[in-house]
This record gives C-alpha cells, structure tokens and sequence, in this order.
C-alpha cells in the first residue's frame, strides 16, 4: 500500500473536515435521519445513527474523493454531552484489503502519521499516548500540543482508522472544552461507532 498517497488523502480530508464545522453551523442540531450514504472514489459507504447520536446532513459533507459525516446528539435538550463524532471517508480503489490495524500502527509511528495525526500538520507536535487493535480497527490516544482547529474544543482524543470497501474510514470524537467526555467513555463510543459502521456495510466489506 502507498501510504504516502493514502496520507495525503487522510489530511485533505481533515482539512474538509475543519473547514466545514469552522463554517460555525450549530453542532448540536442534528436531525433524526437514520442513515447517509456517501460515495467516495465510485464506492457508497453508509453511516448511520448510533447510540444517542443522530445524522447531521446539514453539516455532512461529500466531494469525489473525499467525504465526512457528523452525528450530533439525537436530542440535545436531554443529552448529558455535546459531543460531535464524525467520520471522514477518503477513497483509493483497491487499497483496502492491505490495510490491517498491524500496518496502520507502523505508519502512525512514522513522520508522516504523526503529520496526519497532528491538527496543524506538524508531526512534532502530536505524541501518540496508546494504541489498541480491536476487530479490524486501530484506535489511537492522542495528545496535541497544537492549538485545535476547531475553537474551543479539546485536541487530546481518540481516534479510530479502518478500511471499508477499499475506502480508509477515520473516525473521531469533537469535544469541547465546556462539556468534554472522558477518554475512557469516548473510546467506548467509538468502538461501538466502529462496529456500526461495519454492520452497515458488512456485504460490501473485503
């Protein structure tokens, strides 16, 4: 696998990432739409509601090559947090049966995953706390020195890497300084994010 190539696809969509909630739309305003389907690089992957946290297509973006979607609370009157978990898609045809939790791990210890790591693109910046394969997903602890992207959120989280379809799914929580969710609960609802997404898209999965 060409893991520059597939680096490059990963920040760029970052940058769509960072970019679109920086258009400063109300997070927390998610509609009951039980799933999107996105197509990226000719290939649909579905995300779907998922333990309290609903759809946002409002704030979801999809281009040819890049996608990410955002699920917010279902209902914030009564949600005791104002997370935001998103998923970016990025898409490289034919790529996806190399890539294994094993691989992953070795490119994130490498400049150009701490690069990818890192809210500023500077590997200097990140420092990779703890790394856990679980079910085909590599999840990785990471702490940012870098100021965050997104105003008054918290640049230490989880995030989760899996392939798709031939199509790189990252996966991550948003938590804001006022109201953050623990690094133990966040990994928990990552996980069970993760596994959404796999059961959504079994029959399409290598």
């Amino acid at each position: 696998m060409q893991f520059k190539r597939v680096s490059g696809l990963l920040f760029g969509a970052m940058l769509l990432l960072s970019g679109c909630i920086a258009e400063r739309v109300l997070p927390f305003m998610a509609k009951p739409d039980d799933e999107i389907t996105v197509t990226v690089a000719g290939t649909d992957v579905i995300i779907g509601n998922v333990a309290g946290y609903c759809v946002n297509k409002r704030q979801s973006k999809n281009t040819e090559t890049t996608a990410f979607v955002v699920l917010g609370p279902c209902d914030p009157k009564t949600a005791d947090t104002k997370a935001l978990l998103i998923a970016s898609i990025t898409g490289e045809a034919d790529f996806g049966a190399d890539v294994t939790p094993a691989k992953l791990e070795t490119f994130f210890q490498s400049e150009h995953g701490h690069k990818i790591l890192s809210s500023t693109n500077d590997p200097k910046s990140v420092e990779i706390q703890e790394m856990i394969q679980a079910d085909g997903v590599l999840y990785v602890y990471v702490r940012d020195q870098a100021a965050p992207v997104i105003p008054d959120t918290v640049n230490d989280k989880w995030r989760g890497f899996f392939p798709i379809s031939g199509r790189m799914v990252a996966i991550s929580m948003v938590n804001f300084e006022n109201n953050t969710v623990s690094a133990k609960r966040a990994l928990r609802q990552l996980k069970t994010f993760a596994e959404n997404i796999q059961y959504r898209n079994k029959a399409e999965t290598p």
